[in-house]
């Protein structure tokens, strides 16, 4: 039975019966199909590729400034590592050089009570001979004082004798006391 044999004797494929509506009916459909391929499916699978080409190239620039940013990162804690490790070296030379002042200071200070100590014993020595001066003057008017009263006076033999021991007691008593 062939086809149109079929279609006479009134066969029907559901809802469906073979013949020109049928053809008009599948033609409409391919003619429907390629105006909606041509006009709706090409621009729309044309902007889905744009679109997923867009998004491709959007997830690849994140992954790149990721990868940027994870590079900045780990530059900028190798730069705070070399800054702590500067700052130590910093700290480490500032105080080098802090003692260094520091025995400097204490140096010079040194080398200041040196020459105070050196002035006070050159004034005392300066005070003694001054005082030895002054002693000697004294004793040298004593002595006058005493040869003036022995010659003034008429003495004894005992009596001068008492005058110098009593001269000799008060230069020695002067001297001692130095």
């Amino acid at each position: 039975m062939t086809f149109y044999a079929l279609a006479s004797e009134g066969l029907k494929f559901g809802l469906i019966e073979p013949g020109w509506p049928m053809l008009f009916q599948l033609a409409n459909t391919f003619i429907l199909y390629m105006f909606l391929r041509r006009f709706l499916f090409k621009p729309v699978t044309e902007f889905m590729q744009k679109r997923e080409t867009e998004i491709k190239g959007n997830i690849d620039s994140a992954e790149k400034k990721n990868q940027e940013a994870e590079q900045l990162m780990s530059n900028y804690k190798d730069k705070i590592k070399n800054a702590d490790a500067e700052g130590r070296e910093i700290i480490r030379l500032a105080t080098a050089k802090a003692e260094g002042k520091s025995s400097d200071v204490i140096r010079a200070t040194e080398e200041h009570l040196d020459e105070l100590k050196k002035s006070a014993q050159k004034d005392i020595e300066r005070e003694q001979a001054r005082a030895m001066h002054h002693i000697k003057d004294e004793i040298s008017n004593l002595a006058i004082l005493a040869a003036s009263k022995v010659i003034e006076a008429d003495l004894s033999e005992e009596k001068h004798r008492l005058v110098a021991e009593k001269y000799i007691n008060e230069v020695g008593d002067t001297r001692w006391q130095n």
